[in-house]
């Protein structure tokens, strides 16, 4: 159901049962005139926005323009205005929101005046399709499901449309190339709903190929980076942006690289100052003063301020022989083979080498296997010190309901180690 608000934002509900918690408050203030409230406060989780208007709807006092900045904070506003939202924009949003980059984009759709529609993963294909929205927040999983279904295509039409979307880049015209890239791959914008203008990714590395396709079908892809502890850091953004990295610092955020590569954040003024439950330890290793954030990523800066995001510091593989490697660069290059849907990197303390958990679009393409096995070859003669010894094919869809992806849509690494385990030790007996 859609709650008219007299001309101001709309949120739409799409759920049996989802709950949105104390923005159940949001949903409740929908349903109220816009200049029949003066003040409302949500509170989440510690954080607290303060809505407030004159009488006049749209016209917001110094001071209470003030207090709700001051709470919305550099974290939401910097990263809402980089994505420059117009007022008929609509974003839609379906990942829980304990997340709290989600409860921000709420925020900000509230306070920039453009429409919210807020589903649950099980409704997003059809909310897609029948509410029509512009914008969308999605993990990778989400897209490169999307790049599978394509090339699930018959071979000949996926060459077709690739070749003509590698022709639509050439051309001058933005105007031109959107409106082939709409004809080329009508069936990919019509999923979308047929208004998609931006979509933002983040929260996990997405493929380099997604991104590519993506570009083909004239469809926006950026990838943001980000911390529940910090809010948003960098995000690329239309015009400003490099395929690969993580977009530019956004306004208010500074960072800093530590001797083992790091990233250390700051933004004033910081969002938390520390966690109510951790495990000894944890807390003291992320909050380490002055404002600033250990993230726990490893990553780098370029010549032109771009921030790229190498791996997890906590992932990091130290093989039997002492070689160090972040299992995020082996799977990238793994994930470049067109076969590939997802691959995941795991060690045997009792093997020299890695093993590599390998998802393929569709088995049942002749040699997908062995084109899998030789890009892997060709991967391990670059990597000759951490090799990828062995492969463990799989049908087996990396989800949040089968418990090998987070409810953040993260890879679970000790949780696919423990389901792939039988033929992950079938294969040590035939090694050793």
């Amino acid at each position: 159901m859609i709650y008219p608000a007299r001309g101001e934002a709309r949120l739409a509900v799409w759920s049996s049962g989802i709950v949105l918690s104390a923005l159940e408050l949001v949903d409740r203030y929908c349903l109220r005139a816009v200049d029949e409230w003066k003040h409302m406060q949500l509170t989440d989780a510690g954080n607290v926005l303060l809505l407030a208007r004159t009488d006049a709807p749209g016209q917001i006092g110094d001071d209470e323009a003030d207090t709700v900045l001051e709470c919305f904070g550099n974290a939401g506003a910097s990263f809402v205005e980089a994505i420059a939202p117009r007022h008929d924009d609509c974003l839609l949003l379906f990942l829980p929101t304990a997340n709290f980059q989600q409860r921000l984009m709420y925020y900000g759709a509230l306070w920039y005046r453009f429409d919210l529609i807020v589903t649950d993963p099980n409704h997003l294909f059809r909310a897609l399709k029948e509410l029509k929205p512009t914008m969308l927040v999605a993990p990778p999983a989400f897209y490169e499901a999307l790049e599978t279904r394509f090339f699930n295509l018959p071979g000949w039409k996926r060459w077709l449309a690739n070749l003509a979307g590698r022709i639509t880049l050439l051309l001058p015209l933005r105007t031109l190339r959107e409106k082939l890239g709409r004809g080329v791959f009508k069936q990919a914008h019509e999923a979308l709903g047929g208004r998609m203008r931006l979509m933002i990714t983040g929260m996990a590395p997405i493929k380099r190929s997604t991104l590519t396709l993506f570009e083909r079908m004239q469809l926006s892809l950026y990838e943001t980076y980000g911390l529940v502890e910090l809010g948003s850091i960098s995000l690329n953004s239309p015009g400003v942006g490099k395929m690969g990295s993580v977009g530019r610092l956004l306004p208010g955020v500074t960072v800093e690289m530590a001797p083992d590569g790091e990233i250390i954040a700051h933004r004033e003024p910081t969002l938390a100052f520390g966690y109510s439950e951790c495990s000894e330890g944890e807390q003291e290793r992320t909050f380490i003063g002055n404002n600033r954030i250990a993230t726990g990523d490893i990553g780098r800066l370029d010549e032109d301020g771009y921030l790229y995001l190498i791996g997890r510091k906590k992932e990091i593989i130290i093989t039997g022989g002492g070689k160090q490697i972040h299992p995020e660069v082996l799977e990238a290059e793994i994930d470049a083979c067109p076969d590939v849907a997802k691959s995941v990197v795991l060690r045997d303390p009792d093997l020299p080498f890695l093993i590599a958990v390998v998802l393929s679009k569709n088995p049942q393409y002749p040699g997908a296997r062995e084109r899998i096995q030789k890009s892997v070859d060709r991967v391990n003669e670059r990597y000759s010190s951490t090799p990828v010894a062995k492969l463990i094919f799989t049908d087996v869809v990396f989800s949040r309901e089968n418990g090998l992806l987070r409810p953040n849509l993260k890879l679970d690494r000790r949780k696919i180690a423990q389901h792939f385990q039988a033929q992950w030790s079938s294969k040590r007996e035939g090694l050793n």
